[in-house]
């Protein structure tokens, strides 16, 4: 396996976050069950990853959650370690709603950005559900000095918007939409290429029996990307399987496999993403991502 060089691994990893932070900066991998679905949760959304990824699915959750994920990215960059981190905590108030708080990070030698976000979802009738996302971003550089994107960011607010509708017939359908207001996440705002692009996530899903099958498509700027997953349920051992695919326009293929284990109230999950030619050289590698959760 050829080695990469520091810079080399970072250029490809980090280049247009540095240069242009909307466009690379907050991309952050889900939480270990949807990464392992490929990223097809929107309309899935029925645990604490729903804070990211629809926050309408939070009404899907009666009890307080907690979910914590830490993934590895790029580990063919042996000089560098590359880190995500995740929190979500969801607290149903009744008739009120739900509400779900996150963090969100990612960590290197140059570069790392976190963003901290408050959902709220309600029920509008028995079958259909919204929720709003507000996001508070910032990014911090510790490049050279005298670098063009030295310093930080400040703090940047966002908005995402989800929509989940629950048929009688195990036929879930979701919509989320990300970066509704494309908010300027550049340290000068005036800076054209800091806002980060309005994504459309659109979905369905399907249960039967102990199988769960989901489709979704998402459109960035006007590139399409398809993902797909299954996730099989074992009754009576607490044990699930979830494969997943990703592609597009703008991406290469991709493969997610994923295994999970649900002893009472406390649940663990790992994903391993593989994304095979990386930056176009010969080496073959891989993310994975662990993740740990309690239900109250």
């Amino acid at each position: 396996m050829r080695r990469f060089p520091k810079i080399f691994g970072l250029v490809g990893v980090l280049a247009l976050a540095l240069v242009l932070p909307a466009q690379a900066a907050f991309i952050y991998k889900t939480g270990a069950r949807p990464a392992s679905m490929g990223g097809s949760f929107v309309a899935v959304a029925d645990d604490a990853n729903a804070i990211f990824l629809n926050p309408a699915g939070l009404t899907q959750l009666s009890g307080k959650e907690l979910t914590t994920t830490y993934t590895r990215l790029f580990p063919c960059v042996e000089e560098d370690k590359l880190h995500q981190g995740m929190v979500g905590f969801v607290l149903p108030m009744g008739g009120a709603g739900v509400l779900g708080l996150g963090w969100q990070t990612f960590m290197s030698d140059l570069w790392n950005d976190n963003a901290f976000t408050l959902s709220f979802a309600r029920g509008i009738t028995e079958s259909l559900s919204m929720g709003l996302n507000v996001r508070g971003m910032m990014w911090n550089a510790d490049v050279p000095a005298g670098d063009p994107v030295e310093g930080s960011s400040g703090l940047k607010i966002g908005a995402d918007l989800g929509v989940l509708w629950r048929s009688p017939w195990q036929i879930k359908a979701g919509l989320f939409v990300k970066n509704l207001n494309q908010p300027n996440v550049a340290e000068n705002t005036s800076i054209d290429g800091g806002k980060l692009p309005m994504e459309i996530h659109a979905g369905m899903a399907y249960a039967l029996m102990e199988t769960l099958v989901s489709a979704q498509l998402i459109t960035v700027d006007g590139d399409m990307r398809f993902t797909g997953g299954v996730e099989r349920q074992f009754a009576g051992t607490g044990l699930s399987l979830s494969g997943g695919w990703a592609g597009g326009e703008d991406m290469e293929s991709r493969v997610n496999m994923g295994v999970g284990y649900q002893l009472r109230k406390i649940g663990m999950q790992v994903s391993y993403l593989l994304y095979g030619d990386t930056f176009n050289t010969e080496v073959k590698d891989g993310d994975y991502s662990v993740s740990f959760g309690y239900k109250f």
